[in-house]
């Protein structure tokens, strides 16, 4: 993520707020029992296979336009990402690729543990 991303981010996350604001109850019912079920499986996929690193953030992005704790959260979370996306790209290429193969041999060795 760059920076320019980083603010991309940020003003869609207000735009999504505008709209939450002007809906209705049912609007934001319905809103946050979905938010709350996006983080909880983000957070299932945490020991079983799945991309928990992007649909946490999501939850959190949900969640961000209500509660204040859930805005500092996403907050981390999106200076976490880009500092590990500059750290990525300073790297080298033969680390990139050995990073690459450990995060695969670890999401397949998550996937036989559960499927055996």
């Amino acid at each position: 993520m760059t920076e320019e991303l980083r603010r991309d981010i940020q003003r869609r996350v207000l735009a999504v707020q505008r709209h939450y604001h002007t809906g209705g109850r049912t609007l934001r019912a319905v809103w946050l029992v979905a938010a709350f079920g996006v983080v909880l499986a983000g957070l299932a996929m945490t020991v079983l296979p799945g991309p928990a690193t992007l649909v946490i953030p999501v939850g959190l992005a949900m969640l961000a336009v209500r509660f204040r704790w859930a805005q500092s959260a996403l907050r981390a979370a999106i200076d976490h990402g880009v500092r590990q996306q500059r750290r990525f790209v300073k790297a080298g290429v033969a680390a990139r690729v050995t990073w690459s193969l450990v995060t695969l041999g670890a999401v397949g060795g998550a996937a036989f543990l559960v499927l055996r």
